[in-house]
């Protein structure tokens, strides 16, 4: 269990998400896809001399914009402009996703309390009155940090070499 917790929920994840690329990309291949569902993008080319084309060519790849993840299915050249036909890969998005959540610890279960009980925490939470330390402890184990507040009345000392 636990060398599946460290390793296997990568590899497993890895192996899903490039089998979900691989179906996603023969449906592409074989044109089982909705026209409605292409995204168009324009990108501009500053090539001198481009070539126009006439129709559209089947790309492979992929481009992330604004968190989603989208699979290029055709390209074309096209006065100045590189135009891409784009369809969101969705089954990858939801196991990037719960690649992500895996393994994160759930939200605590909050308690609730009644006012009194409220009232008590923040009264043994406030601040009590303390006189100001005029030493400070050194401490060799640990942070470091004085255990109380330490409190200068005026200006620092200046330096002096």
């Amino acid at each position: 269990m636990l060398l599946f917790n460290t390793i296997g929920y990568k590899a497993w994840f890895y192996y899903a998400e490039k089998e979900s690329d691989r179906q996603l990309e023969a449906q592409l291949d074989r044109n089982q896809y909705k026209d409605e569902d292409l995204v168009t993008l324009r990108i501009p080319l500053n090539i001198p001399y481009q070539l126009n084309e006439n129709q559209f060519q089947r790309i492979d790849g992929e481009i992330a914009l604004d968190g989603k993840l989208y699979k290029y299915v055709k390209r074309k050249v096209s006065e100045g402009n590189l135009i891409l036909l784009c369809i969101p890969d969705v089954q990858k998005m939801t196991l990037k996703k719960a690649k992500t959540g895996f393994g994160t610890p759930a939200a605590p279960v909050q308690k609730k309390i009644t006012v009194s009980e409220y009232e008590a925490v923040v009264a043994a939470a406030a601040p009590t009155a303390k006189a100001p330390v005029t030493s400070i402890r050194s401490c060799y184990y640990g942070n470091g940090l004085p255990e109380v507040l330490i409190v200068f009345p005026g200006k620092p000392p200046e330096l002096t070499a």
